[in-house]
């Protein structure tokens, strides 16, 4: 296990990935959030997630998330997520996803 704060951060986006990998496993649902674009129950899942996570990792800090913003900007520091981008396979049962 790493003590560096870029350490630390990619062990809650493995985390995050494997949320979105044991929904891929067994079953999601899907919400069409507006026009073409789909949001999953994973999507949620991993965004609370890393959340609650990062900013308690960094306190302070602001979250923007792709399915939960309100649009508006926080003032820095703030991270922005989106834990999978997937606006076209969701539907079909498959999450892509950048993490590992």
């Amino acid at each position: 296990m790493t003590n560096s704060f870029a350490g630390m951060v990619a062990v809650l986006a493995e985390k995050a990935g494997s949320i979105l990998t044991e929904f891929s496993r067994r079953g999601f649902s899907v919400e069409n959030k507006e026009g073409m674009e789909w949001v999953t129950e994973a999507d949620y899942r991993a965004e609370d997630f890393l959340r609650d996570e990062l900013t308690s990792l960094l306190p302070g800090s602001a979250f923007i998330g792709e399915e939960s913003w309100n649009g508006e900007y926080p003032s820095p520091p703030m991270w922005i997520v989106d834990p999978s981008t997937a606006p076209t396979t969701s539907p079909r049962g498959y999450l892509s996803t950048a993490f590992p």
